[in-house]
């Protein structure tokens, strides 16, 4: 669980059976709109029938201890919290996109219909109250 001296999520990727808990709650509690995530399961088929196997991938915003998110930044929109998070400020962003254009792994993105960047900030207000992030309390492999 992340803390003040860890703000990361260790995901074993290996246990993902693919269900996407952790993008549906993500998605009715934070009222993101449709094709916009703050995480989401990527699956990849390898193999050739009748082997084939899914393989599944966690994506979601890594955190970074110097994100190039934060450093693209003109307004200080996106930041890093007291906890060590990655978060926004939606009342300093002025949509410039730089730091979607800049995250190495392509997780921030623009809701048009909320007019809003969004990303996984780890359930910040959770993390703060001592209780782990949504996606880590519904997922279904722990």
């Amino acid at each position: 669980m992340p803390t003040v001296n860890n703000p990361a999520m260790l995901v074993d990727q290996s246990l993902c059976v693919g269900c996407e808990a952790c993008t549906a709650v993500c998605k009715q509690v934070y009222n993101i709109s449709e094709g916009v995530f703050r995480t989401k399961i990527h699956t990849n088929d390898t193999g050739a029938f009748p082997q084939v196997a899914a393989l599944y991938n966690k994506k979601a915003c890594m955190h970074c201890t110097e994100a190039a998110c934060v450093m693209a930044c003109p307004t200080r929109a996106c930041h890093k919290n007291d906890l060590g998070l990655t978060v926004f400020d939606h009342r300093l962003c002025i949509e410039c996109n730089y730091c979607a254009a800049n995250c190495p792994f392509g997780v921030i993105s623009f809701d048009r219909a909320h007019n809003r960047m969004e990303k996984c900030s780890l359930c910040t207000t959770r993390v703060a109250g001592d209780k782990e992030p949504l996606c880590s309390e519904v997922c279904t492999s722990r």
